[in-house]
């Protein structure tokens, strides 16, 4: 359940101990959920732990809300040909496609 795991995220030692697994972890288990402003607040709260892994689960949330700011602001911070990871590339480009073909549906 989303709810236990978002509680059990928030207690781990007043985020002190939060790193980019665990936070990638609650993000994964919140946007599959549906909980997407939650998942952005996480990535919005722990800056300092991110990866190219947590921009695209942030990426994700916003193009399932139909937030093209959103998606656009953390588009800007990605640099796609530092990504090395074929598989990885492509979820980046499948889900810049989903967030910008939102907004022309819009």
């Amino acid at each position: 359940e989303a709810e236990t795991a978002l509680n059990i995220f928030q207690s781990i030692a007043n985020g002190n101990n939060k790193d980019t697994v665990s936070v990638n972890a609650i993000m994964t288990v919140l946007n599959d959920n549906g909980w997407l402003k939650q998942s952005l607040q996480i990535y919005a709260q722990h800056t300092a732990v991110l990866n190219h892994t947590s921009h695209l689960l942030a990426l994700q949330a916003c193009a399932n809300l139909n937030d093209l700011e959103c998606g656009q602001r953390i588009h800007s911070q990605i640099e796609l040909d530092q990504i090395e990871d074929m598989t990885l590339k492509l979820k980046f480009a499948t889900t810049l496609i989903d967030l910008y073909g939102n907004a022309l549906e819009m």
